[in-house]
């Protein structure tokens, strides 16, 4: 067992109070806090059982958008983010048709906005940012590097693009409470300095108006961990399977940073500068031959044919594998301010788990998901994910969510 260092000081001394009173039915975790030059540094150790936190996701959708058959309106591909308005009603960017779509409460289609192009109003390489005062929606594109207001009765208000950030494509993460976006920009690689083997880039972040004018830099991340191979006439680079990669989470007043490295996140403001280190004592998980194993046997039972069974094992001949799984796979925020982060799972498992801390940094709770459901949007009571059948077929579905009463 890694023996456990306490830390003294003021901060430090009312979370220690709060779980030493703890009886033994509940959950065993302890948290320090302590200052170090105005950088809260928050460190978790131990676990919560998930039956005593009071935090509970139902395991059956309350409303479900999607089907296999049926009008064009219900079916999805693609699907980048989905969000709730205040009045109920919920838009998807269905990135496979670069469409905003708008549907009821009672998930019935109302309307449509946007399409595939260059012209206003169109997209490419949707994403929906986040919603305004007045319900407009902020929607990026990735490839053509424009922002764009779309409200959900008036439909496409106007578009900027983002010239004062750096050339290459956009990834919005989302929007702070003064109005700024957090996306990524630039190249991850240099291609005159590239070699066979594996390759981890830098990624840039910044934090910026919505046309990317007066650009704020956040420390630059560990990219994800890919293999190149050189050609004569081309470079392929192809992310390692379950290898580490950055992720960014956006809550109003902060932005979550971790490579996956070690459990360890990062938030900093618009400004750019580190308000908090969150902490969790918890090892890497080795990446084992039986991960390899169900890897490449899972690729295989989806080829159509033995030449293609066989081109698949080949592929992963002297292939390079990660030394371990990631500490997380992805951020999500939640209107109290809450972060979400979703736990490293191994190949065969697709029981979504979550780690939840509260605004300080504190875990609070561990809760799972249906399995194979991916949040798109946490709520204050509610849920949004996505979730695909045997098909591959998607759905947008809402599920109840019990916070702890009190």
């Amino acid at each position: 067992m890694r023996k456990r260092v306490w830390h003294t000081g003021v901060a430090t001394l009312p979370f220690l109070l709060m779980w030493a009173c703890a009886s033994e039915s509940e959950p065993h975790a302890t948290t320090t806090v302590r200052d170090s030059a105005g950088i809260a540094i928050v460190e978790n150790f131990g676990h919560l059982r998930p039956d005593v936190t009071g935090w509970a996701v139902a395991p059956e959708p309350i409303l479900s958008i999607g089907t296999l058959e049926g009008e064009w309106t219900d079916q999805l591909f693609g699907v980048r983010e989905a969000m709730r308005l205040p009045d109920g009603r919920i838009a998807i960017a269905n990135a496979g048709t670069e469409e905003i779509r708008i549907y009821g409460p009672d998930g019935s289609f109302l309307d449509v906005f946007g399409g595939d192009g260059e012209g206003p109003g169109e997209f490419q390489g949707l994403s929906l940012l986040g919603i305004l005062p007045g319900d407009t929606l902020v929607a990026m594109g990735r490839r053509d590097r424009r922002v764009s207001l779309v409200h959900p009765e008036h439909g496409f208000i106007r578009s900027v693009t983002t010239d004062g950030l750096p050339d290459g494509p956009l990834e919005g993460h989302g929007l702070l409470s003064d109005g700024r976006m957090v996306t990524r920009a630039g190249f991850p690689f240099n291609p005159d300095a590239m070699q066979d083997g594996p390759l981890r880039g830098l990624m840039s972040y910044y934090s910026a108006r919505l046309d990317g004018g007066n650009p704020v830099e956040y420390p630059q991340l560990l990219g994800p961990e890919t293999v190149v191979n050189m050609g004569e006439d081309f470079i392929s680079i192809r992310l390692i399977p379950f290898g580490k990669r950055p992720t960014v989470g956006v809550a109003p007043d902060l932005a979550y940073f971790g490579s996956g490295d070690s459990y360890e996140i990062r938030a900093y403001d618009s400004a750019g500068e580190l308000k908090r280190i969150i902490r969790l004592d918890q090892e890497l998980v080795p990446f084992t031959q039986d991960y390899i194993d169900r890897h490449i046997e899972a690729e295989v039972a989806e080829a159509e044919d033995m030449d293609e069974a066989r081109e698949i094992r080949s592929r992963y001949n002297d292939f390079t594998w990660p030394e371990s799984l990631p500490a997380y796979l992805s951020f999500e925020t939640d209107p109290p301010g809450c972060l979400w982060v979703e736990e490293s799972r191994g190949p065969g498992d697709d029981m979504p788990v979550w780690s939840i801390f509260d605004a300080e940094g504190v875990l609070q709770a561990r809760v799972s998901l249906p399995e194979g459901v991916d949040i798109l949007e946490v709520g204050s009571d509610y849920i949004l994910g996505l979730a695909r059948d045997d098909l591959d077929v998607e759905y947008v579905q809402m599920f109840r969510l019990e916070r702890p009463t009190g």
